[in-house]
């Protein structure tokens, strides 16, 4: 759900920058990108913890780092892929 609300605030705010501002096209880029990889890092964490069982002597302690370092490479693995993979193109 909270991907979906920084996917409709990515397009958003990328449509509006571009169509009133085409001169902060980068810029919108950018914020876009950040966006969806705000959601991204925020929401797939969570799912993924649901479903992986850990072994009963990894304390709460290490759970919360290990959500932290999903969290973590979820987000500079989707900014970096989202940000060179839809690069605006020069001419």
């Amino acid at each position: 759900m909270i991907f979906f609300i920084f996917l409709v605030a990515s397009s958003a705010t990328r449509i509006i920058i571009m169509t009133y501002y085409p001169q902060y096209t980068y810029f919108a880029h950018l914020l876009s990108t950040f966006l969806i990889s705000m959601g991204m890092g925020f929401s797939i964490p969570f799912i993924i913890m649901k479903y992986i069982s850990f072994p009963p002597t990894i304390s709460m302690k290490m759970k919360k780092w290990i959500k932290i370092g999903l969290i973590i490479l979820i987000f500079v693995s989707t900014f970096l892929g989202t940000y060179y993979g839809s690069m605006p193109q020069t001419q």
